[in-house]
């Protein structure tokens, strides 16, 4: 319906949360298949400070290097202008 309409429809896909099996990657390629987005996105699963996610599995987390340096404190300090690229990129603006 969207396309009919002249707007373009994105997938972001995060793979490998603790309990993922083979069926639910089938489930998610099929989806993909069938709703043919104009693009897609994926990342592998990454747990973010302060999220539901992180905190079922804080406990078996080990910190590679000091949190500043790592990617996710990077992303989060480019926040705003990573969703205007991620916008313009779905848009095609």
């Amino acid at each position: 319906m969207s396309r009919e309409r002249g707007i373009q429809s994105g997938m972001f896909l995060m793979w490998g949360y603790e309990g993922e099996e083979l069926e639910d990657i089938e489930a998610t390629i099929r989806h993909v298949s069938t709703s043919q987005p104009d693009i897609f996105f994926t990342t592998v699963s990454y747990p973010i400070k302060g999220t539901p996610y992180y905190k079922s599995i804080s406990d078996r987390l080990v910190q590679l290097q000091p949190w500043g340096t790592q990617f996710g404190s990077r992303a989060e300090d480019q926040g705003p202008a990573t969703r205007r690229g991620f916008t313009a990129t779905l848009t095609g603006c």
